[in-house]
């Protein structure tokens, strides 16, 4: 039965998370720092600027050892994650078992719950996104599998090691690694065949692994980019509360993923019973053993829930509520290995001794789930994956490539000018709420296809730490509520954006936006220049904001510009005015 178990779930999983593959926006983000490394240009975004631009160092160092075998980092990343969930829903195939390692009195019924799981949107969605989901998915099964079957006390380095593993996975569970660390102290000090200085050993082997794996990250991060965490803590996590968006953001994760439903009641039911079922319980002791870890492990994902809520969530519905998710799915598991009351027992038993129905049932109903639509906008909670893939430029079975995205198209072009050009500096800015720069952007597609050579100034401030550690003016969409205006861009050295003064806009407008960049190097490679520059001068005489600006900022006057126009006019040049030009590209 179990081996018959094993291939259907393989078999729906498998659909399920195939039928929702794609190389998501902030997966192309890890994997342009990715590409930049075997660049030469350093784990960043911009080469040149040492800004941590991924949250999940583990998974990016992963991505880094495939890369290194000569493997396309997309497809890496999207299959390899796939595999990972899959093997995370695999680990829930073992049979649970009691910290005592007694044998659960239920033998099939927990094969339902990574059916569960697999049928979820949001694992689907992220499960084969090219983003970490996998790999916490399979770091959070073994954690919670040595749980079952030792107490941390009895494997202090293995405790610390896998906290140390999943926080560098995702730096919000430093929080489930504090929780479960505090509980491991609490325990061995009640340890009383212990003598102290084996307690404190116990505690300093936890302690050292711990720092091993994620304080040398830590220390790598503060020697190399200079910060203590990553620059996506400052532009994303805010210094306030959002709690009434946070609310939001989990009714919708739970009323648009049914499956999670089942979930829920089955770990509502565990805690009960737990804590209200006492006369089928043996023992005192046991008892109180049952009531110490159903606070421990029921505590962490409350407390991880209760910090998602305080942030207000995410604009992409269900990703950062999937860790807690996994954790409950985990704990649902227990249902089945605890004495239950008899008017509990018998029905189950019935499900448990028919496993062949039972199987048929759930697997059916996962089936079935993987068809409920999901809506792409609620309020400022959006379906990522829809609104992303239904503007494929390309049709194909998933958006694995960023250039099959308009946005990754977008970054080849941009590629291809400034190889043309040539120019040293190719800084452009994706601003589209206070300055208006370029439009057609994001960061991750674009910046993947495009290349380490065109660098891009992020609103949001994702890859640049001052724009991170602007105060936001408006809470409205949490993780997208930076914003930065033209002065500031300008200060940034970009060569297009708009700058509010209309008739300076028209007269320096290009196909790829309004030139701002007055180095004269740059502006001698501007088609019509010369035409340029005269109407610039006599708009000059008119009063305007945007030259008087420029000039200021620069340096160099209109006049001055002029008077090198004499040394524009090389044949180098004239090609390198071609550029601008779709066909020449």
């Amino acid at each position: 039965m179990r081996t018959t178990a094993i291939s259907v779930l393989v078999l729906v999983s498998l659909f399920a998370l195939l039928s929702e593959a794609w190389l998501a926006e902030d997966a192309a983000i890890t994997l342009r720092a990715v590409e930049n490394l075997y660049l030469t240009q350093g784990p960043v975004y911009n080469p040149g600027e040492k800004t941590e631009v991924f949250t999940h160092p583990l998974w990016f160092s992963t991505l880094v050892i495939f890369r290194g075998m000569g493997l396309d980092s997309s497809y890496v990343a999207v299959i390899l994650g796939l595999l990972l969930s899959l093997a995370g829903l695999l680990l829930m195939i073992r049979t649970p078992a009691r910290s005592e390692n007694n044998e659960a009195p239920f033998r099939y019924l927990h094969l339902i719950i990574p059916f569960l799981l697999a049928a979820h949107p949001g694992f689907r969605q992220f499960g084969a996104s090219g983003m970490e989901l996998g790999l916490l998915s399979v770091l959070l099964g073994l954690f919670y599998l040595k749980l079952e079957n030792h107490r941390p006390v009895e494997k202090p380095v293995l405790l610390g090691f896998l906290l140390g593993l999943m926080y560098l996975t995702r730096p919000e569970l430093g929080l489930f690694a504090v929780w479960y660390g505090f509980f491991f102290l609490w325990e061995l000090a009640r340890e009383r065949h212990l003598g102290k200085r084996q307690i404190l050993w116990r505690a300093a082997r936890a302690a050292i692994s711990i720092l091993v794996t994620a304080g040398s990250w830590h220390l790598f991060r503060y020697l190399y980019f200079g910060e203590l965490f990553p620059n996506t803590y400052y532009a994303k996590a805010g210094l306030d509360s959002y709690w009434l968006q946070g609310a939001k953001y989990l009714f919708h994760a739970v009323f648009f993923g049914p499956t999670s439903w089942v979930i829920l009641l089955m770990v509502a039911a565990y805690g009960y019973l737990v804590y209200f079922n006492s006369p089928t319980t043996e023992s005192v002791n046991e008892k109180r053993r049952d009531w110490f870890r159903l606070v421990r492990d029921l505590g962490a994902p409350i407390i991880m829930t209760l910090y998602v809520i305080r942030l207000g969530g995410d604009f992409m519905a269900f990703r950062f509520l999937l860790p807690e998710l996994i954790m409950l799915a985990w704990l649902a598991r227990r249902l089945f290995t605890i004495p239950l009351p008899t008017r509990w027992n018998g029905a189950l038993s019935k499900w448990d001794g028919r496993p062949s129905r039972t199987l048929a049932v759930f697997a059916a109903a996962s089936v079935i789930a993987l068809f409920i639509p999901i809506p792409a906008a609620k309020g400022y909670i959006a379906n990522e994956r829809f609104h992303f893939v239904s503007k494929f430029e390309r049709k194909g079975p998933g958006l694995i490539e960023a250039e099959n995205h308009p946005w990754g198209a977008r970054g080849e072009e941009l590629s291809r000018f400034q190889s043309c050009l040539n120019y040293r500096t190719f800084r452009i800015a994706n601003s589209q709420a206070e300055a208006r720069c370029m439009e057609g952007m994001g960061l991750g597609y674009v910046g993947l296809a495009a290349g380490p050579y065109v660098e891009i100034i992020d609103e949001q401030g994702i890859s640049d730490p001052y724009v991170a550690r602007l105060p936001i003016l408006l809470r409205f969409r949490p993780g997208h509520e930076h914003s930065i205006g033209t002065l500031e861009v300008l200060a940034k050295d970009v060569l297009f954006c708009n700058t509010g003064d209309r008739k300076y806009d028209e007269i320096m407008s290009t196909r790829y936006g309004t030139v701002v960049r007055w180095d004269p190097d740059f502006l001698a490679l501007v088609p019509d220049i010369d035409e340029r520059l005269a109407r610039l001068q006599e708009y000059k005489r008119e009063g305007s904001p945007a030259i008087e600006m420029l000039e200021a900022r620069y340096g160099i006057t209109v006049e001055e510009l002029q008077a090198r126009k004499e040394m524009w006019s090389s044949e180098y040049v004239r090609q390198k005015r071609q550029c601008w030009t779709e066909d020449s590209q």
